[in-house]
């Protein structure tokens, strides 16, 4: 298992971002090696806590692939800290091919991607 500490930063994200987070192992000589991987689906979360991701605590696992199974295997867990996003989720729908970088939030004008709307 590995213990990363990570500081905080912030992201533009819509309500149907993937999130994928990987720990790589760092090395001065050689290619740097990704030690596990996760992702997260903001949708799925913002769906299962009613639109809402005020101090949330998610503990996901990291996952590798196997050097002796196709199939990945749990080698960490990553603790993550989700604060400042709420959504109405019942009028929250994406453009059909939005192009344009827009998301519009029930009949309203389209909005930039990233604007969280309170």
């Amino acid at each position: 298992m590995y213990v990363c500490v990570i500081g905080d930063f912030s992201s533009l994200v819509t309500p149907h971002s993937h999130l994928h987070f990987r720990l790589l192992d760092h090395s001065t000589f050689r290619k740097d090696a990704v030690l596990g991987e996760t992702r997260l689906s903001l949708y799925e979360v913002l769906t299962h806590y009613n639109g809402k991701c005020e101090n949330l605590e998610l503990t996901l696992d990291l996952m590798s692939e196997s050097k002796h199974d196709t199939q990945p295997v749990k080698v960490g867990e990553l603790i993550t800290f989700l604060n400042g996003l709420k959504i109405e989720m019942n009028s929250c729908q994406q453009v059909q091919g939005a192009a344009d970088g827009h998301l519009r939030i029930g009949g309203a004008a389209p909005t930039p991607l990233g604007t969280v709307l309170h």
